[in-house]
């Protein structure tokens, strides 16, 4: 069962995975109990599911019981707990919960410096994480900017540009200029990450569809309608298909497409997006 949910997920077929793998999760908890590895897998499983399709809420919960029983299981320093912390606190930052999502990163990234040095590709990432957090919050968004170029060239220089980790440190830059109005530099950025996605992870992959989103948001936000709308467009018709029509992370894309026709002046656009 646990092999048909990997290839459910592996598909993107997203709420037939979540579907299987609650029953994996309520299997394992009821014949070894919660505590048990096995369970403990299945939880942090069924968490990324959700997270890919923006239950944030049901993806909290189980990612909470995972680290606590990570913690007890490996103690603070294992990398399995570091990573449950890790994955803990970017649901936080998805909920806007800053302060807890940052105390998580802190602990992440001083235990990693101490354990694998500053440029190990985790603590590299782990530093990527908390200044993603910072440009989330509007604020020490220049500091933020420059940990992040450093970041990326870490990354680019010890994994190479076509790394996953690369591809998320140059995301969380590109973002970071856009908060500051660098939206040229935010565009440029995002469609280098969006062609790299496209050839390595295809077009269909959660992080795919989350660039072509993010790009949309770039050229919308320098009135670029006739750019944004044919990504927007795109970003719902892939997220319907892989995500879902209820996930809220396809909700959001529908209403900013639904925005920018308005802008563009489309006739009847609430219409063209329901179909």
């Amino acid at each position: 069962m646990q092999n048909l949910v990997f290839l459910y997920h592996d598909q993107h077929r997203y709420g037939e995975a979540g579907e299987l793998q609650s029953e994996v999760l309520e299997h394992w908890r009821r014949i070894l109990g919660m505590a048990h590895p096995d369970a403990v897998r299945a939880a942090e499983n069924l968490a990324s599911i959700y997270c890919a399709q923006g239950w944030w809420a049901n993806a909290e919960t189980l990612q909470e019981e995972v680290l606590e029983q990570r913690r007890r299981l490996h103690g603070d320093e294992n990398l399995d707990t570091l990573t449950a912390a890790a994955n803990l606190g970017s649901t936080y930052q998805s909920q806007k919960r800053w302060t807890e999502s940052e105390k998580l990163f802190v602990e992440v990234l001083e235990q990693l410096r101490r354990i694998m040095g500053h440029e190990h590709p985790n603590t590299i990432g782990a530093a990527a994480n908390l200044a993603s957090l910072y440009c989330d919050q509007g604020w020490r968004v220049k500091a933020a900017g420059l940990q992040e170029e450093e970041v990326l060239e870490h990354q680019e220089r010890i994994l190479g540009k076509d790394h996953p980790k690369t591809i998320q440190a140059a995301a969380n830059l590109a973002v970071t200029y856009g908060n500051q109005r660098r939206y040229s530099q935010a565009e440029q950025l995002g469609s280098d990450i969006l062609e790299r996605q496209r050839r390595m992870l295809g077009n269909e992959h959660p992080e795919t569809i989350s660039s072509i989103y993010s790009l949309a948001c770039f050229c919308a936000q320098q009135e670029k309608w006739d750019k944004a709308q044919p990504l927007l467009s795109q970003a719902v018709e892939l997220g319907r298909k892989t995500l879902g029509k209820e996930p809220p992370t396809t909700r959001e894309y529908v209403k900013y497409l639904e925005y920018v026709m308005e802008q563009l002046g489309t006739n009847n656009s609430t219409q063209l997006v329901q179909e």
